[in-house]
Parts: C-alpha cells; structure tokens; sequence
C-alpha cells in the first residue's frame, strides 16, 4: 500500500473538507479490574461488549452494540484514518448528518454514517495490523446481530441507538480500498481484485499458529466481485469506466481494470524496489519479475489484500476489494504525482464504493418495503 503524502488532500468532490463530526463517548460506568467472563474487550477498537443482552439491557460501562450496530449491512475499510473519515463523510448528508465517530483509540479510526448501516474503519499498514481489525470488527457485528439475523432495537436502550424496526438483513458485506502500486496500468487506474496472490504468485495466505504452519485460500466472494465490476462500467457513479480499460472516470484520467493483486509484506525489496535503505538484487531481476508478474495477471501490488481475503472467506463472508493506482511500478519506483493528482485519484476510488454501497442500499430497502407488503 502506497503510503500517503505529506500533503493532506480534500477527500471531498467538491474540494471542501469532511465536515466535523460528533465523537461518540465511551460508555459510563466503571468497571473491576478483574476479568468480567460477561463482556469482551474488543482493546484496540476502545470498545466493551456485552456477550449476551440477557434482560435486554447492557451492563453499566459496556458499550449497546445491537443498538449503535445493529443496522449494519456494510462495512469498509481503508489504511489510513483521515481517509476513513472521507469515505465516512462521503456517505452522510452534505453537513455530516448521520454520521457518528466511535473513534476510542489512535490505533483504529471507527465510523458509522449512511443512518447506522454502513461501518467505515482503518485497518492500518499490513497483513497483521488488517487482521486485527477484521478480528475485532467481526466480533462486534456478531454482538450486533447485524447482518442475516433478526435486530430490533430496545426501545429503552442508548438514544444513540439506530431504529431499524425488525427486519431480515443480509448478511454484512466488507470491502476493503486504497492506494497501490499498479502493474503495467497507468496511473489513476481503478484495479477491482479478482484473485490475491502472495510474492510467489500463490493464491494461498500462510501463517504460523501454535508453532505450526498454517494455509488458507485467499478468494472474494465472486458475486460481489462481479457485481462491483459491473457497476464501475456504468455512469451511475460519475466515471462510467469499462472494466476492459478502455474509458475512465473524468476528474483524475481514471480506467477500471479487472484483475489478480498481488500482496506483499513489505512496501520496498519486497515489492522490487531498489530505492530502500538497502537492495540485494539489480535492475535485470528486478525488471523481470515484474515482467513475470504482469505475466500471470498480475496488475496491482498492495499489503494487505491477502490477509483480507483469507479472513473473509475463511468466515464465510462476502467481500470486495478495490484499489487506485498511484504509479506504474513497470516506469519506476518512487511516487512522483503531485498531491492534487493523487486527491484526485482517491477521490475516483471514493466515489467508486460510495456509489456502490449505496446502490446495495437502495436495493436492501426496496427488498425490505416488498417483505412487509407481502
């Protein structure tokens, strides 16, 4: 993942910045310092959870996830904190209503915005600071009941609470979107993962647990994955950018590009840079493993894609993955796109999966106004 710049750039399409949000505060009460079997300390998102609702009423010092998020039916996630708050303003109305900061920790930023049915969050640099996260997040939807349960909101619970009646929700959907380095596609490009592989070009995550070697399949939910590439060729979003890359979005030069990310656990040597503190390979390698790469499909390198997609489908849970090119890593190393450029960029990709999520939305409500007709 492409660090971002010095420069703060305004996620906003019209060039103002995010409004400011409300901050949630933690919920009052004290608690013993004991280990309470009762509640789980979901510890790097600052919040407190209640196992079970019991009587229907959170204990003293928890937080009430079935009523702040109960209604969740998405959820996004990014690398940074100030481009989580972007994508959660982009989804709220134009003075930020509707959107609520849950921010506890300077680990993690947490939003909930869209009237409490989309979660935005930022999962840091790398496949161990995402799976933490993931982790915890999922935790907290299953508190919830958010997603392919029935939610209804106590009526006495938090005024912070969302009131989504009783309903059948579908099940909670995650996308994750950043920046990357794209492989042999321009600059601004829009690439939608079809399959992650590792620097092998594996299309397995590996890890060590309990001293032994553990490996899982990285695979998206095809469904979504085919859904948002459908999407992105229409004009729906404002770029109307085919999936073959033959037309783009018109603020930043942006095409759509359907195809296999490559994540990598590191952001220099291990990506084929040669600008790092230290190189053990020369150009002639380096240039043809990128030649190999691009190859086998490969049109986008990023850090966090594997864990993302191992996770989810691991759980069972539908995702998608989208990222922005901000370097043709075939041309170089280095970004060298004016901070102007790059906001432009992110802001493609943001209006992107703001659209689409909103898409979904319209189509769950409609679904939910036809179930209650019936």
């Amino acid at each position: 993942m492409v660090q971002d710049s010095g420069v703060t750039p305004s996620y906003a399409t019209d060039g103002s910045p995010p409004p400011s949000l409300p901050v949630v505060p933690a919920s009052a009460g004290t608690l013993s310092d004991g280990v309470d079997e009762d509640v789980d300390v979901l510890f790097h998102l600052g919040l407190r959870v209640p196992r079970s609702h019991g009587n229907g009423r959170c204990p003293p010092g928890t937080d009430d996830a079935v009523g702040l998020f109960g209604a969740v039916t998405h959820a996004v996630l990014c690398g940074s904190a100030s481009r989580a708050r972007a994508l959660a303003a982009a989804f709220a109305g134009p003075a930020g209503e509707g959107l609520d900061d849950f921010t506890r920790t300077d680990r993690y930023a947490l939003f909930r915005t869209a009237g409490g049915r989309v979660v935005v969050a930022s999962h840091g640099i790398g496949r161990p600071s995402v799976s933490v996260v993931l982790n915890e997040l999922t935790k907290l939807f299953r508190y919830a009941r958010a997603g392919n349960s029935q939610v209804t909101k106590d009526a006495e619970s938090s005024g912070e609470g969302v009131d989504c009646g009783t309903v059948n929700l579908p099940p909670v959907t995650y996308y994750r979107v950043g920046t990357c380095g794209g492989i042999g596609v321009p600059v601004g490009t829009l690439v939608l993962t079809s399959r992650v592989v590792d620097g092998q070009l594996r299309g397995e995550a590996t890890s060590t647990v309990l001293g032994v070697r553990r490996s899982e399949p990285a695979v998206f939910d095809e469904h979504v994955v085919a859904a948002l590439a459908a999407y992105a060729q229409t004009e729906d979003w404002g770029g109307g950018g085919k999936a073959d890359g033959r037309a783009g979005a018109p603020e930043a030069g942006s095409r759509v590009v359907v195809g296999t990310t490559a994540t990598l656990d590191g952001f220099y040597e291990e990506q084929g840079r040669m600008d790092g503190a230290s190189c053990s390979f020369d150009d002639a390698r380096r240039t043809a493993w990128l030649r190999s790469a691009y190859d086998a499909g490969v049109r986008n390198f990023e850090m966090e894609g594997l864990e993302f997609a191992s996770f989810t489908h691991r759980h069972g849970i539908p995702a998608a993955m989208a990222c922005v090119a901000l370097i043709n890593r075939l041309d170089g190393d280095q970004v060298t796109s004016p901070p102007a450029k790059i906001a432009a960029c992110e802001a493609d990709l943001i209006r992107l999966i703001v659209g689409f999520v909103r898409h979904r939305l319209e189509g769950e409500a409609a679904g939910a106004t036809e179930a209650r007709a019936s």
